[in-house]
């Protein structure tokens, strides 16, 4: 269902139908329920007594805060890495941002996009950190992205701010780092909204009222 609302085929504003739900994915009712309670823990749904459920109406500020959060996060993990990675630590996300360079598909790129800052939270967050990390990356709609959909530059973009990033963390810079990687995902944050906006997610969102 979060798949489905992320990538906009549930539309905002719109009903939640459990029945036809319960029948696409091919379960019973109740864990179309349960998913419907952690997805209003996410902002991703409203429930109206006697009224019933809702796709929650984002606004492109919604995509913004979200993002704000992330960078904030990340960008205490990443100031942590530099303050302790390893030279080990530098020449793996020098790796992996290598083979981000020369990856050929969409799919690879988001993949080790993913694996870089997987990698840099590692070395620098505590559990705890990770679980924020984790709970905030879930409701991403970056992983829906579609190459023809977003800005050709946008790959080159994010390669020199993963550079940045990187070069920070081999300097042992935390400062320097923090501020790359919430400069990062804010500007993830941005290219967000412009492709939710390329593919339709705000057009003729249906009124919950």
């Amino acid at each position: 269902m979060r798949d489905l609302i992320l990538a906009g085929q549930l539309r905002p504003g719109e009903r939640i139908d459990q029945a036809s739900l319960s029948e696409r994915f091919g379960v019973s009712r109740m864990p179309v329920r349960e998913a419907i309670i952690q997805l209003e823990g996410e902002g991703l749904i409203t429930s109206r007594a006697r009224h019933g459920s809702y796709v929650t109406e984002l606004r492109p500020q919604d995509f913004r805060d979200h993002y704000a959060a992330l960078a904030r996060v990340n960008g205490l993990a990443a100031s942590r890495a530099a303050s302790v990675r390893t030279d080990v630590d530098v020449a793996d996300l020098q790796r992996i941002l290598s083979e981000m360079e020369s990856a050929a598909s969409p799919g690879g790129h988001h993949y080790l996009n993913d694996r870089f800052h997987r990698r840099i939270n590692r070395i620098g967050a505590s559990n705890r950190l990770k679980a924020v990390l984790r709970y905030l990356a879930i409701s991403l709609p970056s992983r829906y992205f579609d190459e023809d959909v977003v800005e050709p530059r946008w790959r080159s973009e994010v390669q020199a701010e993963h550079r940045r990033i990187l070069d920070a963390i081999a300097a042992s810079d935390s400062i320097a780092a923090a501020v790359a990687v919430e400069a990062h995902f804010t500007n993830a944050g941005e290219h967000a909204i412009h492709y939710l906006q390329a593919v339709g997610f705000w057009d003729d969102a249906v009124g919950a009222g």
